[in-house]
């Protein structure tokens, strides 16, 4: 059933920073069903705004809560409190900002109804943090989490109200964006005939470089076409530049680092191995999926509801024999890397944005009419 009207959605923020939960947001406005939905941002970091151009060219309004001293600005309590009585629906994006919002928004007589999202695993908070958001969850209507890891960081009274709704990519973006091949593999001078494979935040200790570095020597020995890019580790330590020096891989293996845009890189490569951390959502896995990349993925046990071993993807050992076996097949069996690469591309579309978005859209009209 849909309502007689839009419903209108308040979205709480820290800030307009390049943050996961600030993001997300602009994504939501962008793909929420305006006939449904009105959307609105109201933040208490006046100084962060690097998203609000974002939000402006996509006529979303936005409101400044407080102005010099964020959440220590006396005023903003009663400037939340005014500004939440227009709308249906309060969505708290942030856990100190939610724990202080949620006793406001409840003197509010016939107020809002109050929902909150959890982005990051609460291991990531102070203590101080933890304890505040926890106390004031259970004034909440509804909760979500963006992942199965934020949920299960959290206190185990939290967890049995919290519901996982993962934000997704945009599948169709990233699949378009094949047609960057040849200009990728120009800029890193990479020959047709080069077999590429990018190695995804491979965030991990010594041990776990040296086996990859190990793992990469060794597979160039066997297959000669293999070549390596590093994306998404930030800044290499010195420490590990000159183990990697040691196994003279050369151009061979490139660290681009960190990137923002990770995509740019994948677009040109012929596999990635993605070792998918347990405090993020699996993002840079999916988007090598939906450019129709044959994945191997360390960790695998932590993910195994986005990859199925042997259909969309390969679990890998971590160990330097388990990789160099994994680069050389690779190399040596185009015809199924093609079959992975495919199904790939058809499993991404399940965690694509678009769907996350139309499920926000139909849990707030059932907010409503319930």
């Amino acid at each position: 059933m849909r309502p007689a009207r839009q419903i209108r959605v308040l979205h709480v923020l820290d800030g307009l920073g390049f943050g996961r939960a600030e993001r997300l947001v602009v994504r939501m406005t962008e793909l929420a069903d305006r006939n449904l939905l009105a959307n609105e941002v109201a933040y208490i970091r006046a100084w962060q705004t690097l998203l609000l151009p974002e939000l402006v060219e996509l006529d979303v309004p936005t409101h400044v809560l407080a102005h010099r001293h964020g959440l220590l600005d006396p005023r903003w309590p009663f400037r939340l409190r005014s500004l939440a009585k227009q709308f249906d629906i309060v969505h708290l994006h942030t856990p100190k900002l939610a724990a202080a919002s949620r006793p406001i928004l409840r003197t509010i007589r016939r107020g809002p109804i109050v929902v909150s999202t959890e982005h990051e695993l609460w291991s990531s908070y102070s203590r101080y943090v933890r304890v505040v958001n926890g106390l004031t969850m259970w004034l909440d209507r509804k909760r979500w989490a963006v992942s199965r890891e934020v949920v299960d960081s959290m206190w185990e009274r939290c967890q049995k109200r919290t519901e996982v709704i993962w934000s997704g990519i945009p599948v169709a973006e990233v699949h378009a964006r094949r047609e960057e091949r040849t200009t990728v593999r120009e800029h890193h001078r990479w020959a047709d005939d080069d077999i590429v494979v990018a190695v995804v935040a491979h965030e991990g200790s010594v041990e776990e470089h040296v086996a990859l570095f190990e793992a990469a020597a060794e597979a160039t020995v066997f297959e000669p076409r293999l070549r390596f890019v590093s994306v998404g580790d930030g800044d290499v330590s010195e420490e590990l530049r000159d183990i990697l020096e040691e196994h003279r891989l050369g151009p061979r293996f490139q660290v681009v680092g960190f990137a923002d845009d990770p995509v740019s890189v994948l677009a040109g490569v012929d596999a990635a191995l993605v070792r998918v951390r347990p405090d993020h959502e699996p993002t840079t896995l999916c988007e090598a999926m939906a450019l129709g990349l044959p994945v191997l993925v360390t960790n695998a046990d932590r993910r195994a509801r986005v990859v199925a071993h042997g259909v969309d993807g390969v679990y890998v050992g971590s160990d330097a024999r388990a990789l160099t076996e994994a680069f050389v097949r690779i190399a040596q069996a185009p015809t199924e890397c093609a079959r992975l690469g495919r199904a790939a591309a058809v499993r991404a579309r399940d965690f694509d944005m678009g769907r996350m978005s139309h499920d926000i859209d139909a849990r707030y009209r059932l907010l409503m009419v319930g």
